[in-house]
């Protein structure tokens, strides 16, 4: 966790140096420190909507087989046309 927070400079460093290929991590912005940077939690988390909200959160706008195809890339997709034929059939 802290060189997590350390990385993505949401504090800075009090003594030392963080470099990244080579750059002080306090020359760069933030913005583009976390343009480079991917965060995934342990702790796995949905908002209060529905399954393709959420897959969909990352990308706004996205096409209903781009939501498909993620949710096969993440292992998914079985796990929630399950789920669904397991509603049609209540």
């Amino acid at each position: 966790t802290t060189i997590a927070n350390l990385a993505l400079r949401l504090f800075d460093v009090e003594s030392g140096r963080v470099l990244l290929d080579g750059n002080d991590i306090r020359t760069l912005t933030q913005g583009s420190l976390r343009q480079q940077f991917g965060v995934v939690s342990q702790d796995p988390m949905l908002m209060h909507r529905s399954i393709r909200d959420n897959i969909a959160y990352g990308k706004p706008g996205s096409s209903e087989d781009e939501i498909i195809e993620a949710a096969k890339r993440a292992s998914a997709h079985e796990f929630i046309m399950g789920v669904a034929d397991q509603r049609g059939r209540k």
